[in-house]
């Protein structure tokens, strides 16, 4: 019984958050897959790389955030959402997700790669590196569990999702040979650690108001610093959502 409640607690209940970011993943993948498919058929396979060189670098600017964020306040998140749990089972939601927080980045980058593999008409390369991932978990699974539990089953997925991003990046680069791959990866990871910070020591001092004021103020630094980091380059930020907009910040900042 206790077996079936805490799995039900990774797979519902940590899923279900863990899963949220990937939905941006799977909509940029049908995007952009009618545009890549005809710059293939046009010959275009640096402009294939190139579009697919930014979807990847936004999915890591969403994804790798979003796990920190899990991870730094995944006891806040699970209390707020999930006010009724025992402390035992709070207890164990949260761990699960800080756990399954760590597959997040390698499940949108995944997803990613499938979806720039399919607009060459390379699914099946995809599929095999996903089974090939699956076949890894299945054979760890039994002495994972066995000693360390849900925890160990939790740690298989990521484990699953990291092999089959890794994979998938291994084989398009394979088929695109060697490219630019500038995807600013430190730049994004440093100014995320250094948002984080706060948050951590200041989440368990306040109250559920301030504590999303606060998520929010570090949303808008963390696409401020970004921009002025120069994390994306001009010609990214036209190609984006509000894309003038946010041009307009960077030159600002250029000029001064």
């Amino acid at each position: 019984q206790e077996a079936t409640s805490r799995y039900g607690l990774m797979s519902g209940t940590v899923a279900t958050l863990t899963s949220l970011p990937t939905v941006f993943t799977v909509a940029l993948g049908i995007v952009v897959l009618p545009a890549l498919s005809k710059d293939k058929t046009q010959g275009k396979l640096h402009a294939l790389c190139e579009k697919g060189r930014i979807c990847v670098k936004l999915t890591l600017f969403i994804c790798i955030p979003v796990t920190v964020l899990f991870i730094v306040s995944s006891r806040f998140i699970i209390s707020f959402l999930y006010p009724n749990l025992s402390t035992e089972h709070l207890n164990i939601a949260s761990t699960l997700l800080s756990i399954s927080a760590l597959g997040i980045t390698g499940l949108g980058v995944s997803q990613i790669y499938s979806s720039l593999l399919f607009s060459l008409s390379l699914s099946p390369l995809s599929v095999r590196n996903l089974t090939i991932s699956v076949a890894v978990k299945c054979a760890l699974i039994y002495p994972v569990v066995y000693y360390f539990g849900i925890y160990g089953a939790c740690a298989l997925n990521v484990l699953c999702y990291t092999l089959s991003c890794v994979l998938n990046a291994r084989t398009w680069k394979k088929i695109v040979g060697k490219t630019t791959q500038n995807y600013n990866l430190p730049t994004i990871s440093i100014i995320t650690i250094l948002l984080s910070v706060p948050l951590f020591f200041a989440i368990p001092r306040l109250n559920a108001f301030w504590v999303f004021a606060l998520f929010g103020i570090c949303v808008v630094l963390y696409l401020y610093i970004s921009i002025v980091a120069g994390v994306f380059s001009k010609g990214e930020l036209m190609s984006l959502p509000f894309g003038k907009t946010l041009a307009k910040i960077k030159d600002f900042r250029s000029k001064k």
